[in-house]
């Protein structure tokens, strides 16, 4: 009979409509005898935990968040017992003094979290961040409870200040591509952890895999699904520049996008409809919301094409499932997408903020379903040699076994 671990997993705001692959990579760590007890910082927006697991994820999860006035008073027994964790907020490098005491802010949630993870007996923590939770989890680790460790998912920039403080205290890092890799090691030479690993998150084959042949008979008008966060940065208005692009010149498409902005459907997903109007082009592209991953495989399944327009993708695990189901993918040519899709073998690349790029991609793919079901056929072997989520969870085991 094997012997089973336990480690905990700290992740900001689960489960998000982006964490499926958190709660894959979960059952493939269970896979390799390592339990996983979740923690998060609070529950999302009920808009953007639409995942088929959602219900189940929320009701294993610890929240840190709300804060009763027994956790604020332990907190301060805490500090009281280490005082050299208030010093460590006040003396961290970085940023103003009205950043430095909302740091401050986070012991209290350290404290918890410390609490927590002593009750049931977890001696690690890997944390899915680099932003706040990292920070919790550092200041955790100072009140004398379990080691931590990190996955970075985008450039360094992203997740704020401390970030020497955070990574040097860790036990081992995990980052997703080869050009994150080489900015860490760059930025943080003299603060890295013992072990930096490259393994990216990836697909669930069984999860992701066609149960109908590509639509080849059935191009007009081309069917186009994208994914994402509705966020500025994913490059949607130039989607919607391309799709107008295509029509004045006659070529009819059928865009529809799943996804939701980060207030849950009151941000910029307003700016989006405002656009699609006054652009006239209501009856052509569709705002589906947040899906779970059995929609999400059945808009692949009978789209054209997948087409993600992002200014500088970090690597992107929509592009992963799309090709994981035979779907001719168009990406830009910035962030780590190229270590994804090759371009003309894999998928299709062009320049970032390009609506015109776009539109000649999606019109040349449109046209040449021949082309498309090469490119999709040859995604789907990248896909299963490289990018199934057994390969993170092996990084992470392999990690807490010789770190």
């Amino acid at each position: 009979m094997s012997c089973r671990s336990l480690i905990g997993y700290l992740i900001p705001e689960f489960p998000g409509q982006t964490h499926s692959f958190f709660w894959r990579e979960i059952e493939e760590l269970s896979k390799l005898d390592i339990d996983v007890v979740l923690f998060s910082t609070r529950k999302p927006k009920d808009a953007l935990a639409t995942q088929d697991w959602a219900a189940e994820a929320k009701e294993k999860t610890g929240y840190l968040y709300p804060l009763d006035l027994a956790d604020y008073g332990r907190a301060v027994i805490d500090c009281l017992v280490h005082p050299s964790v208030v010093s460590l907020v006040l003396l961290s490098s970085g940023g103003a003094i009205t950043n430095r005491l909302r740091r401050l802010s986070l012991i209290p949630f350290a404290s918890k979290l410390h609490r927590l993870t002593k009750a049931k007996g977890i001696k690690h923590v890997h944390v899915h961040s680099c932003a706040n939770s990292a920070y919790i989890a550092t200041l955790a680790k100072c009140f004398g409870s379990c080691k931590y460790s990190l996955t970075l998912h985008n450039p360094l920039g992203v997740y704020g200040e401390d970030q020497s403080l955070k990574w040097r205290r860790a036990r081992f890092a995990i980052v997703i591509t080869q050009k994150i890799y080489e900015e860490v090691c760059r930025e943080l030479a003299g603060h890295l952890p013992p072990q930096v690993l490259i393994a990216p998150m990836g697909v669930d084959l069984p999860s992701f895999t066609r149960r109908t042949p590509y639509p080849v008979g059935e191009t007009h008008p081309a069917r186009i699904f994208s994914c994402c966060r509705l966020n500025r940065c994913k490059g949607i208005e130039d989607l919607l520049d391309a799709i107008v692009i295509l029509r004045k010149s006659g070529i009819q498409v059928q865009l529809r996008i799943a996804g939701e902005d980060d207030d849950g459907g009151s941000g910029y997903r307003k700016i989006l409809e405002a656009k699609i109007r006054d652009a006239q082009l209501q009856d052509s592209v569709e705002l589906l919301g947040s899906l779970g991953h059995i929609a999400v495989r059945d808009e692949l399944e009978a789209a054209h094409i997948f087409v993600l327009a992002s200014h500088a993708e970090p690597l992107g695990v929509a592009f992963m499932e799309a090709m994981a189901m035979e779907l001719p993918v168009i990406g830009t040519n910035a962030g780590g997408v190229p270590e994804l899709i090759d371009h003309g073998d894999t998928g299709w690349l062009v320049e970032p903020r390009c609506p015109e790029g776009l539109a000649e991609a999606i019109a040349s793919l449109a046209s040449d379903p021949q082309r498309c079901m090469e490119l999709g056929r040859n995604a789907r072997l990248e896909i299963e040699r490289n990018w199934t989520s057994q390969r993170s969870a092996r990084a992470i085991a392999e990690a807490l076994s010789t770190s």
